[in-house]
This record gives C-alpha cells, structure tokens and sequence, in this order.
C-alpha cells in the first residue's frame, strides 16, 4: 500500500503495539498527511514510549514510582547486581528496555548471573535500560480517555497478577477474563 492508498480514509484507529505503534511515529505520518486519528499526539506519544523520560516526567511532577536505575551503553559495566539493589532498595529487580512494549525485554532478576544476562538482552533492544525495583502485590490500571466536545469519557480497568511479573499474555489474559477483549 502506498501513502497515496491513504487520502480516502477518514480516520486512524491505531491499535498497534510496540515501535512504531506506540512511539510517536504513526501519529506523526497521520499529522504529515493531515489525516484525523485517535489517540495521544507524536510528541506524548513518544515521550510516553520512553520508560526512562516518563520516569523523569513522574519524578518532575512528585508521582510515585519505582526506584530506577538507568543503564546506558556509556555506564552499564560500572554498574552490578549489589549495586543497583543498593539503590533501589530491593533483591528483586526488573530489567527492561527503555524503548520497547510492556513484555520485550524485560526481566525478573534475583541474583548478579539472571542480572547480568537480562541487562544483556535488554540492550538488545535499545540503548537505554531501566533496572527498577520490584513492587510486592503489582497492580496495573489500564486508562483509556477520551474527550470530544464538552465531555470527557473515563475508563479504569485494574489488572491484577497472580504470577511474579505483568507480560503480554498476563496482561491479555485478564483483559479477556474481565470481557474487555
């Protein structure tokens, strides 16, 4: 399909996942084309893909979140496992990519060797990784909002996890319990 393909839709409906799904880059060709579409602008978009900016974002503005600390390609070999629990408080940790969806590359990690290993996988997927602390009893709420004219629609759905840690099919999985998907 070629750009010219897309001057007879009305409107985008992204419902994609991941780099360019969620990054701001969809939202950026439909601004290009001046074409409506639902959902966060580019720049939101973007600054909400970015694990490690939506940190600074939520420091900046005093909402809770987890003790992180952020590894880059200039700094990770100077950080270890004992380090970073050191930080952020905690034996359990998660390490992810900064840049990716809720379940690519990410892991749970309980010791240097699984710590080691995952900061590895990680960076196989952006040059910047988070290592965060881990929350006991983890509760996700998905928020969807959207607001056209005078009013405004508000959509809670809270996601509860019996395993050690929230991924994809987790997170489809009580989705479709609670008949959302």
């Amino acid at each position: 399909m070629a750009l010219t393909d897309l001057k007879d839709v009305d409107l985008f409906y992204p419902v994609i996942h991941g780099n360019l799904g969620e990054d701001g880059t969809l939202q950026s060709l439909f601004r290009l084309l001046k074409k409506p579409y639902i959902g966060a602008g580019p720049a939101a978009s973007a600054m909400a893909f970015d694990k490690d900016l939506t940190k600074r974002i939520l420091n900046q503005a005093g909402i809770r979140n987890t003790n992180y600390v952020l590894l880059t390609d200039q700094n990770y070999t100077s950080y270890t496992y004992d380090d970073v629990v050191k930080e952020v408080g905690t034996e359990v940790l998660f390490v992810k990519a900064a840049k990716q969806g809720s379940s690519v590359g990410i892991h749970r990690v309980t010791n240097a060797q699984e710590f080691t290993e995952g900061v590895a996988d990680a960076f196989q997927y952006d040059y910047k990784v988070l290592v965060e602390a881990s929350i006991d009893q983890p509760r996700e709420i998905e928020i969807s909002i959207w607001v056209t004219n005078n009013h405004v629609l508000l959509s809670l759905v809270p996601l509860w996890c019996q395993k050690k840690m929230f991924g994809m099919t987790t997170t489809t999985n009580s989705l479709m319990l609670q008949g959302c998907l």
